[in-house]
């Protein structure tokens, strides 16, 4: 792919782990939204079933590729989209993986985020310890760490172009109207 394709209409939820992103996107597609699932969680479930090992612990850089992958599919399989889709984190989370994983982003990565736009404007859900809930892909909370690591996504987003708006600790419902009043400016363009 080399055309660069901007999708204003693409929204990105990302941020801290077990910060709410899930419920809130559940909640938003209860309301009619188009939702597109985390690719990280598919790619190491599949992966799981398939090989019955946890892939982070296998092969790194599969893990990697294997989510570029998937975060360029879920966002051309949605390109013909006319209404708002929320993808749960977007393409540069895979740049945040690589920078944690192998202390750079690889060319691949950063073309791909280049060519693959979402709208500008990507929600950020900082990190909350009273709603965390470790499973086996979360270990026990650590703030100090997640603060870090949430600074480091925020700053690659922001290095790739995106404006972050910062979703407030509030309850679920409060969380969706404000990401609804932040996009409805948007819907007075034409897609």
């Amino acid at each position: 792919m080399t055309q660069r394709v901007n999708k204003p209409i693409f929204y990105i939820l990302s941020g801290s782990p077990s910060a709410g992103k899930t419920t809130v996107l559940t909640a938003l597609k209860e309301q009619g939204y188009v939702v597109v699932p985390e690719a990280a969680r598919l790619v190491i479930a599949e992966f799981e079933a398939k090989y019955g090992k946890y892939l982070l612990d296998t092969d790194k850089a599969s893990y990697c590729q294997l989510l570029l992958n998937q975060c360029a599919l879920d966002y051309q399989d949605h390109i013909e989209q006319n209404e708002v889709v929320f993808f749960d984190r977007g393409l540069p989370d895979v740049a945040y993986a690589e920078q944690m994983i192998f202390g750079h982003i690889t060319e691949p990565t950063s073309q791909r985020i280049s060519q693959q736009r979402y709208n500008t404007s990507v929600f950020f859900f900082p990190p909350w310890h009273e709603i965390y809930q470790p499973d086996h892909l979360r270990p026990a909370y650590d703030g100090e760490l997640y603060r870090k690591n949430y600074h480091i996504l925020r700053q690659i987003y922001s290095d790739y172009g995106y404006q972050i708006i910062e979703i407030p600790t509030v309850d679920v419902h409060e969380r969706v109207d404000f990401i609804i009043e932040k996009i409805l400016p948007d819907f007075s363009q034409t897609y």
